[in-house]
């Protein structure tokens, strides 16, 4: 389903309070890019977390989107993509294959919108 398509990969944990926070904004844009049609953006979680505790956490609060475990490798794997500190959330933006825009923090929808548009 990613492929040819531009892809959003969100680093979060379930102890990440902004993360929590954010989680449903993205399931919204989620859920809306979805409905179109041609190369939407796409978008994967990869949780920096432990898997009993992300599979609890998603039978709370369901994601129209796929999520992977990473545990603490995820902050490693998101230091690749620009996020020097580690810090969470972090979201990075591909397309073409490669990373397009990077963000650290929790994002509203006007940012979110903002880049997914700038960056296609």
């Amino acid at each position: 389903d990613f492929k040819n398509r531009p892809l959003i990969v969100n680093f979060w944990a379930t102890w990440c309070a902004p993360c929590v926070r954010e989680l449903p904004m993205l399931a919204r844009f989620s859920a809306a890019e979805a409905q179109k049609p041609g190369s939407s953006w796409r978008v994967l979680g990869l949780a920096a977390d432990q898997a009993p505790a992300v599979g609890q956490f998603l039978q709370h609060t369901p994601l129209p989107f796929p999520v992977a475990v990473g545990g603490l490798e995820a902050l490693q794997w998101s230091r690749e993509f620009g996020n020097l500190q580690g810090g969470l959330p972090f979201t990075a933006f591909l397309a073409g294959g490669a990373l397009v825009a990077a963000h650290v923090g929790e994002m509203d929808l006007a940012k979110l919108t903002s880049l997914t548009q700038s960056k296609r």
